[in-house]
């Protein structure tokens, strides 16, 4: 029974620290957020949506980067608030970007994402206002891992490799006490 103890200890203790190295190695970690990253097509007809993180909260979208040929605003509302109105003077005033919200022509303007948990929401795209009418835009979600899961599971993981690795310290005795009178070796 020692002996099978020993072996799944240790076959925990090796996968648990291997999720550890993915979770804690910075590069191992860029990776997994660049894989996460996506490019959407906004029109002035169409309003893409997205959420501020995934339902665990394991990855968040930190900011956006928009793209237009032309002059043109652009609207980050909350899927409420873009259901709730419909009208672009409307999304004007109650856009969460207050800054950083007119465009010039081809150079990103990066938008932060408010941290308010899970939220769904939408990119509106104006382009009345400048004049550009039919002027489309691309925009890029930049996503990281988020820093209190990465942080909470490591230590986990490793408290864990580290008990294991004592379980196996406490059983290699006894087991090697008990083998010799052993029927099953």
């Amino acid at each position: 029974m020692a002996k099978n103890s020993i072996k799944m200890a240790l076959l925990i203790a090796i996968v648990t620290a291997v999720l550890a190295i993915v979770l804690t190695v910075p590069s191992i970690r860029g990776a997994i957020e660049d894989n996460g990253e996506s490019k959407i097509d906004v029109s002035p007809t169409t309003a893409p949506s997205f959420y501020s993180s995934d339902p665990f909260g394991l990855i968040e979208v930190v900011s956006i980067k928009v793209t237009a040929p032309k002059a043109v605003q652009v609207y980050l509302l909350d899927d409420e608030t873009y259901r709730k109105y419909s009208n672009l003077a409307d999304y004007y005033f109650y856009r969460l970007n207050t800054k950083n919200f007119t465009l010039t022509p081809d150079i990103p303007q990066t938008i932060n994402i408010p941290e308010s948990g899970f939220v769904k929401y939408r990119l509106v795209l104006d382009d009345q206002v400048t004049g550009n009418l039919g002027t489309s835009a691309t925009m890029q979600i930049n996503k990281e891992m988020s820093g209190s899961f990465i942080g909470i599971v490591s230590m986990l993981l490793i408290a864990f490799v580290v008990t294991n690795i004592a379980w196996i310290a406490y059983l290699m005795p006894i087991e090697r006490k008990y083998s010799v009178g052993s029927i099953y070796k």
